[in-house]
């Protein structure tokens, strides 16, 4: 698979930000010789609009506390 039909696929499932910025992350992954878990990490949190390394807090339908 190419880094093109990552990007594509990116796109497609409605990712902009991961589409925009992996190309920009990749070159960091090599370049710093991060692994996937990594790189896949990065982009996640790029695409939450969360700072790297930050405590992700998710709301999961059914979990936690009644909003009302």
């Amino acid at each position: 698979m190419s880094a093109d039909t990552l990007e594509m696929m990116f796109r497609e499932f409605c990712l902009p930000t991961m589409a925009a910025r992996f190309a920009e992350m990749m070159q960091s992954a090599e370049a710093q010789n991060w692994g996937y878990r990594k790189l896949l990490l990065q982009l996640c949190e790029a695409e939450a609009g969360r700072p790297a390394g930050a405590q992700a807090r998710t709301a999961v339908a059914g979990v936690g506390p009644a909003l009302g």
